[in-house]
Formats: structure tokens, sequence, C-alpha cells
């Protein structure tokens, strides 16, 4: 295996006493830009990419040369051309293509909303500045540019949807980002004037009536490189930012000596593995601009959300990969037949020692780790049996099925199925592909360092991009003592991604097989403290939108997390084990926390779940025993001033050991 890099600057974040207090710089003090000084602009719009630019110099970044630039309307220049805004605008780091991003965010000039310019330039007066910045920034250096490349976001918008109710905001942006090189070395500078930064995000398109904002990402991605001879493999990136504070502090602090000045080397002739920040003593501005209270997290990739949500997510194609349909399209089911989503599910007898509970038995108010059934259960057939003096018909109680389901008799009662075009366990049907959201309530007490925390009775609320399995979830309220030690309970949202997760061949997510009426219970333990969480999360069916209602009860106890820390979590993969009116996993992951106090800190946590559902088992099945989760991306954030709870996870479920790959 290639091992890839992944940096953020933040290791040198020292007290704010011993830190330089200067001016940031003024929008007329950053490199000059314009149609006077013959740059050309981009044409207006949501999603537009500029003409290839030719360079008449090659360029390094990273490790390869680059004679191609092009500049996109979304805060970001690549060395290639690029794809579609909605394979990239709402996802972190690394990009499957090449980015120097100075602000990826969803921004839009339409109508006059802002300008974009950009030039190349062999300016002695421009290059001998570049120069200087350099020197700043790396003065053991040798480092004299031969060209420079400018583009200039200036007072850009994000996009917004304009309604009766609400009116465009006003807020826009200026922001430039300078690449000087010669024929060994590239620097780039990023720079944000002092009034250049009034929107920190921006909201995915799929949601924006759900109100998620995803922070703006800063930083550098070297895109896909080639592996071995016919494969490729996410390359080194950079991330500056990692979430909505640290972006807020872009032009109140610095590395290279101004406020809002950023300075990095980000390509050479010479062995180069990863972006370099510059040396230089970080600096904030006077007191006057207030400094927020943040540090710069050492997060490898940062994502979306706002009033609810804000921040999150991840994209990822392969352009040497097939596409798979986003679809379900199951053929009609006939008396012998039974379906669930593609698949159905195998005649398995429940494991020992199965925490079984017959939906929809509310959870336990003391948060209790067992439930008990007390019907006539049948196990030596594996199949949970309802005694019942009357054989259950169609005839009878077809009003049991979907409005988008067809209902079919069997020898001993009867099923339903979702009509071609939906997907759902055939109680519960939804259109293939559309957006799916999640309502819902959480409480519980929460134990920190041995003191309880009441959650009282707070909201959460998802927000799912069914076709490529993206979940957000956004709980308000969270009380501080609180935000920060969930951050790494992230299985609380991982059960959206995986009743969504996107379906590769011959697979089905989780809401195809228990439909919107369910009962999630897991144990979480963290080590090496041995504290331990209970969640046990409800779906109480749909509402009259179609929209998931979820409760969720938290009870036990979390290791304790410094405040204005950061939280990651590598991907992973999860195997599920399926048995009739029951799902099970375990598995182990690990985590990172990085803080001021004790720099980066490594966990692990164990968690183990199980998913009871009403299964019918009139039908008979076929052989679904085990499925592969696999949680490509997962950024998790506590922002202290809206007291939101965040959790991004992307998610694809799959065959085990499958090897496929989705293009998105």
């Amino acid at each position: 295996m290639i091992s890839v890099s992944s940096h953020c600057w933040c290791d040198r974040f020292q007290q704010q006493q011993a830190q330089q207090q200067q001016q940031g710089i003024d929008r007329h003090s950053i490199y000059p830009y314009g149609l006077f000084h013959g740059d050309v602009t981009l044409q207006e719009g949501d999603d537009e990419t500029s003409k290839v630019i030719t360079l008449t110099r090659p360029m390094y970044f990273y490790e390869a040369t680059f004679t191609k630039l092009y500049v996109a309307t979304n805060g970001i220049i690549s060395t290639q051309d690029l794809p579609m805004e909605k394979q990239y605008v709402d996802d972190g780091f690394p990009t499957d293509f090449p980015v120097i991003a100075p602000f990826l965010a969803d921004i839009d000039t339409s109508k006059g909303r802002g300008s974009i310019f950009y030039r190349q330039t062999e300016s002695p007066v421009v290059l001998k500045r570049a120069e200087a910045d350099v020197k700043r920034g790396f003065p053991d250096a040798t480092f004299t540019p031969s060209h420079a490349f400018i583009a200039t976001w200036e007072n850009v918008s994000a996009y917004e949807e304009e309604t009766r109710s609400a009116s465009l905001s006003g807020r826009v942006n200026t922001f430039q980002v300078v690449l000087a090189y010669n024929e060994k070395d590239t620097y780039a500078l990023f720079l944000y004037p002092e009034d250049g930064l009034q929107f920190f995000g921006t909201r995915p398109k799929e949601s924006y009536n759900v109100e998620i904002e995803l922070p703006a990402r800063v930083g550098f991605s070297r895109g896909e490189v080639s592996y071995l001879i016919f494969s490729r493999t996410e390359g080194p990136y950079y991330s500056v930012t990692s979430n909505e504070q640290s972006i807020k502090n872009l032009y109140q602090m610095g590395n290279q000596g101004e406020p809002g000045v950023w300075l990095f080397h980000v390509g050479s002739r010479y062995s180069f593995q990863n972006v370099v920040p510059a040396k230089k003593e970080e600096v904030i501005l006077n007191p006057g601009s207030p400094i927020l209270d943040a540090m710069f997290p050492d997060e490898e990739y940062s994502d979306p959300d706002e009033d609810e949500y804000d921040s999150i997510d991840p994209e990822f194609q392969d352009s040497t990969t097939t596409e798979f349909p986003l679809a379900h399209s199951p053929p009609q089911p006939t008396p012998g037949e039974v379906q669930q989503g593609h698949l159905t599910l195998a005649h398995r007898p429940l494991p020992k020692h199965a925490i079984l509970q017959v939906y929809p038995n509310p959870p336990n108010p003391s948060g209790g780790e067992v439930f008990s059934v007390e019907e006539n259960l049948d196990f030596d057939s594996g199949v949970i049996h309802y005694s019942t003096d009357n054989k259950e018909t169609c005839e009878r109680f077809q009003q049991q099925c979907s409005q988008s389901a067809q209902c079919t008799d069997y020898s001993t009662g009867f099923c339903c199925h979702c009509n071609p075009g939906f997907y759902g366990n055939g109680r519960h049907c939804l259109p293939n592909g559309a957006p799916q959201r999640v309502n819902g309530k959480v409480r519980g007490t929460v134990h920190v360092g041995g003191s309880p925390v009441d959650l009282g009775n707070i909201d959460l609320h998802a927000y799912i991009v069914v076709g490529d399995g993206r979940a957000y979830t956004a709980i308000s309220e969270v009380p501080e003592s609180a935000g920060w030690v969930l951050m790494p309970v992230a299985p609380i949202g991982a059960l959206f991604g995986w009743l969504f997760a996107l379906e590769l061949p011959n697979s089905v997510n989780g809401f195809s097989i228990t439909g919107a009426e369910f009962t999630r219970h897991a144990i979480v333990t963290f080590y090496p403290g041995n504290q331990r969480l209970s969640i046990i999360q409800t779906g109480t069916g749909l509402d009259n939108q179609n929209y998931l209602n979820v409760d969720t009860l938290l009870q036990g106890s979390v290791p304790p997390i410094s405040p204005g820390a950061t939280v990651q979590i590598e991907p992973f993969k999860d195997i599920y084990h399926y048995y009739p009116s029951l799902i099970t996993s375990t598995s182990v992951r690990e985590f990172k926390v990085v803080s001021a106090e004790n720099g980066a800190e490594t966990f692990t946590f164990q968690i183990k779940q199980n998913i009871t559902y009403k299964d019918c088992s009139h039908g008979p099945r076929s052989q679904l025993e085990t499925q592969e989760l696999r949680i490509e991306r997962v950024f998790v954030m506590y922002v202290k001033e809206e007291r939101i709870l965040r959790y991004a996870i992307t998610n694809k479920i799959g065959q085990l050991g499958s090897k496929s790959r989705w293009i998105y």
C-alpha cells in the first residue's frame, strides 16, 4: 500500500499572549488585480470554470509539473478541467482531482453578485513582492520566482435561494490566491483582507430548505495518483481549516508575519511529500477585531451545516471504474418469491444470547441494556410467529402496506412489496434517489468525569443525500459540557448512514429491510478508560411528508475531551449480520483527539449493536447473511456558539469483500 499523508497547520499554536499582534491586511493591500492590470474575468454564474489557461512555464504542484490551470467559481484553482460542482463542492479533502482551494464553497456570481479575476504575469513588481513574501515565511529558502498566477474573488456571494419570506443575505467575500513559481519550486499565498469574509460556508443545494451549512474548505489536494500499473489511489492533501471557527480566523491570523496572509510551499522538483506551511510565528489582529476563541485543529477533512446543521462531507470519483445505476428496480414479486429491495433475508436461526425486542416496544427509560420478548416466538425455525386465530390476508389488511407498495398473499399470510421506483420493506416505501430527512428528539443523561449532564429533550435533524450515501446529522441545543465529549459518538448519526447507504451491486441498505419502524440498541465502550455509553434509537414511522421519525436515548459515560479540541475518525468497515427480525454488528474503531493542551491523542471504542424490526415471515427467503458497510468519510464537530453537534458520514453498502467503487 502507498501511505498517504495528511496534515493540518496546528501543531505550533502557542498562547495568544506570546503572539505578535498586528493589523490585518487591507483589501487595497492585496496583490493588484482587475481589468486595469490585464486580468481576465470569469463568466458570471453558479458553477462556471474558466477556459484552459496554458502556462508560459510549467509549474510544480506537489511532485508533478503542470502546464494548464482552470479557475472555478467555487473558490478553487485546478490543474485539470473540473467536474460538475455536485461532485466536489459539498465535500472535504481529499478531492479526486488536483485542487488549490483558498475558499472552496458553493459560490454564485449570477446577476452581478461579485466578480472573479485571474491572470498569469511576469511583472517584475509582482515577482519582487512575491519573492519578499516567500522570504518572510521561509527565511532559509533561496527562491526567485520567474512567473506568477493571481486569482481574485471580489465581493462574491454564497449560493442562496430567494423566497417570499427570505431575501438574499447580502454577505460577500473577497479573497485572493497568488502562485509564485520557477523551474524548481512553487509557493502559494492565500490572502484574506480584514473585512473580506462575511460568510463562512454555504448550504448544499439538495438540502437548502433544511438549512444545513457546510463550512468552506481551505487547503490543497493532489488528487488521485497512479498506483501500480492500472490502479489509482488518493494522493496527499493538506487542510488549513477544519471547521467554521477556524475559517473565521483566516483574516484574523496568519503564518507569514501578517494577519490574513497564509504562505505554503506547494510543489518542488525535488522530493516533495506534502504541502509545507510557512514557519513564521503566528500573528493575530490587534484588539478591535475580537479574536474568536478558536485554534487551528488538526482535522484532515472539513465539510458541512447552519442553524441546525453546519458542516460536513466527502466525495470520491474514479474515472476508470464503471458507473452502476442508482435506482432500485426490483421486479414484481410473485407468490413464492419474497423480495426486500433487491434481495431477501436468509432463513437463519437467531444467534445465541441475541438481544431481541419485538417492535414497537419503546426503549426502556432506564437505559437498560437487555430487552425481553414475551410473545409466542418459535426460535427453532428462526422466524418470529405471531399467533392469530385467523389468517391475515391482503383483502383484510392491505391498508398496512404503503401506498407505493403492492400486497401479496402467501399460504400463511401476506407481505407488502414496494413498487418499482421505490425502496423499503413494503410497509414503508420511499422514492428512489430522493433526498431523505429525519426528525426526532435526543434525551438522556451522559456522565463526564463522574458528573452527570442532563440532555433534556433536544432536537435532532438529519439530511441524507441518498444518491451518494452522504448523511448529515445535527443535534441542537447541546450543553457545552456534553457537546465536546459527544463528538466521538458518531454512531448516533451512523444509523442514518446505514439506513440510506449507497447500494453497491447485489446489496440493500437498512431501510430496504427495516422500513421506518425499528429499534437500534448499541453499546459503545471507550478505551483505555472503559467508559460505556448506551444508545437506543427508535424509528416510529414516516410523517405525512415521508420524513422518518427517530428518537434517541443516551445513557452512560464518555471520556473527557478538552473544550476547543477536534476529533478525527478514520474511514472504516463494519460487517452486518442478518437474521429474521434481527441485524447485528460488532466493530472496533480508532479516533484521534487534537487539543492545544495535549496535542494529538489516539483512542479506540468498541461498538456492539442490535437492530430489531418487524419482519414478514410468510414468504420464502434468499440467502442474505452478511453485508459490509464502508464508511468512507467521517466528519464531526461541535459549534460552541450555536450549541450544535454535527456528524457527517459517507456510506456505501456492498457484499463482503467487494472491491467495487462508485463514480459520483
